[in-house]
């Protein structure tokens, strides 16, 4: 998994992630959704690009479930 950023390049493999998860934080200028991968070892990483504040965005869940599809599918070794 490549997570690309204006000022940042990273690289995960997909060995390292434990899940794929869905994150709501509300604050007082509102509710938003990111989407976080959960590593083996390290920090959670924020997924660039899958970012909603309205509630039930179905482009949102889309991203969302394309990439733990991905993330899910076995490894050609």
């Amino acid at each position: 998994m490549e997570l690309r950023t204006l000022f940042r390049h990273r690289s995960v493999l997909w060995s390292e992630v434990t899940g794929v998860e869905k994150r709501c934080r509300t604050r007082r200028s509102g509710t938003w959704s990111d989407v976080r991968v959960r590593r083996v070892q390290g920090r959670a990483l924020t997924v660039p690009g899958a970012f909603t504040a309205r509630w039930h965005d179905t482009k949102f869940e889309a991203k969302l479930a394309t990439i733990r599809q991905y993330g899910a599918r076995p490894n050609d070794s």
